[in-house]
């Protein structure tokens, strides 16, 4: 975890199931861009290629260890463009953590 009581990559990819089949989510097996890229697509409810802050606060749901406070604040570190959107270049940013 951060000094802020963020979530990593990590917890993230453990909050997956294996593979992906139907409406159940992709595992991440290590913390490889493709994995990554997996989860942030099963999350991108409406595919346009960016996650919402409602999208956003869903996939951290999984982790069950940060407060809505803190999705909102960690979810607006990361989007740099201020456009209340991550991109997947934004949420990629989770793997250097």
């Amino acid at each position: 975890m951060l000094g802020l009581g963020l979530v990593v990559l990590a917890d993230l990819a453990a909050a997956h199931p294996v593979k992906r089949s139907g409406n159940t989510p992709p595992e991440s097996s290590g913390h490889n861009q493709e994995d990554v890229r997996r989860a942030f697509d099963f999350e991108d409810k409406n595919g346009d290629e960016q996650l919402t802050l409602e999208e956003f606060t869903t996939l951290l749901a999984r982790s069950n260890t940060l407060t809505t406070k803190q999705v909102t604040t960690f979810f607006g570190w990361l989007d740099e463009d201020r456009n209340g959107k991550l991109s997947f270049d934004e949420y990629w940013v989770l793997s250097e953590y």
